[in-house]
C-alpha cells in the first residue's frame, strides 16, 4: 500500500471537492494532510470547517497586496517533505496553478507517483505523463463529476505595472505574463498592446527603451539574438522577502536567476 500526502492550494481549490480528493486515496496510506491559505481571510471560513472536519493541518500563508503567497509556502513544504521523509510513495497536488510546474518536474526526479486534482482546465494538465495523473478531467480537458459551481471563472489576472508613465505599462503589458522573451516576439507583442495613436516608443531601438528601466527589464545577448527577462516580476518582494525567502524566490523564478546573480538583483530592486 503506498503512502499517500495530500497537498491544497486552498487559494485555487474549492472546499466542495476535498471528499472527491480523499476518494482517489482510498487505496492509500494517508501520512500527510495540509491544506495551504490565508485562513484570516473571510473567503476561507467554509475551508476551515472542512480541514478540522476531515482531520488536515492548515498552514497560514499571509498574502500581500499584490498576491496570495500560498503557492510559495506550499512549494516549499512539498520539497522539505520529499527530502526530509523517506515514506512517502504517492503525492496528490490540488491545485490549478501553473506555478506548481517546476515542483511536479521534481517530484517525477524523486520517482514519487503524483496524481493532479485540478478543478478547471489548466495549464499545469500538460504535464501528464506516466507518472502524473490529472483526474475529474475527460479527454477534452472539461471538468466531470465536479461539484464546483458553474460560474465564469475569473481569468488570472496578469502582472501589469500601474503608473502614471504609461511607457512602462505597455512594456511591461507585452512581456504576457512571461518571465523570458526573446525580442522579435516581444516587438510584435508590443505591436498588439500600444495604441495607434501612441508614438512613444522607438520600435526601432528598443534596447535602448528598455535599459530606461533597469528594475524591471534585463537584456541579455546570445549571439545576434536578444533576451528580455521581465525583472519586474521581482518587484513585489520588499528587502526582507529577499533574506528570509531566498530558496523560495530562486526556485520560483529560476529562470530569472539562472544568468543574474542573486544577491545583485535584490540589492538593485
Amino acid at each position: 500500500m503506498n503512502n499517500c500526502a495530500i497537498y491544497i492550494d486552498a487559494d485555487n481549490v474549492s472546499p466542495k471537492s476535498l471528499e472527491e480528493i480523499l476518494l482517489k486515496s482510498s487505496n492509500s496510506n494517508v501520512i500527510i494532510k495540509k491544506i495551504f491559505a490565508d485562513w484570516t481571510h473571510e473567503s476561507m471560513h467554509k475551508w476551515s470547517k472542512k480541514a478540522k472536519q476531515y482531520g488536515f493541518q492548515g498552514i497560514q500563508c499571509f498574502g500581500n497586496d499584490f498576491k496570495q503567497t500560498s503557492d510559495i509556502y506550499m512549494i516549499t513544504d512539498i520539497i522539505n517533505d520529499l527530502y526530509s521523509n523517506n515514506h512517502i510513495n504517492m503525492i496528490i497536488l490540488a491545485t490549478s496553478d501553473i506555478d506548481f510546474t517546476h515542483l511536479c518536474h521534481l517530484i517525477k526526479a524523486k520517482n514519487k507517483k503524483l496524481v493532479i486534482f485540478t478543478p478547471q482546465k489548466s495549464s499545469i494538465v500538460n504535464l501528464t505523463n506516466n507518472n502524473i495523473k490529472p483526474i475529474n478531467l475527460n479527454i477534452d480537458n472539461k471538468p466531470i463529476n465536479s461539484n464546483i459551481d458553474n460560474k465564469p471563472k475569473k481569468k488570472k489576472q496578469k502582472i501589469v505595472i500601474k503608473s502614471k508613465d504609461k511607457k512602462l505599462e505597455y512594456l511591461t503589458t507585452a512581456m504576457k505574463d512571461s518571465i523570458s522573451v526573446y525580442v522579435s516576439n516581444y516587438k510584435k507583442n508590443l505591436k498588439k498592446t500600444i495604441p495607434k495613436d501612441y508614438h512613444n516608443i522607438d520600435m526601432n531601438n528598443l534596447e535602448d527603451e528598455l535599459n530606461k528601466y533597469p528594475k524591471h527589464f534585463g537584456l541579455i545577448k546570445n549571439g545576434n539574438k536578444l533576451k528580455i527577462y521581465g525583472l519586474f516580476h521581482l518587484l513585489k518582494y520588499s528587502e526582507n522577502d529577499f533574506q528570509e525567502n531566498k530558496s523560495e524566490i530562486e526556485f520560483k523564478y529560476q529562470e530569472i536567476f539562472k544568468v543574474y546573480d542573486y544577491n545583485m538583483i535584490s540589492n538593485n530592486i
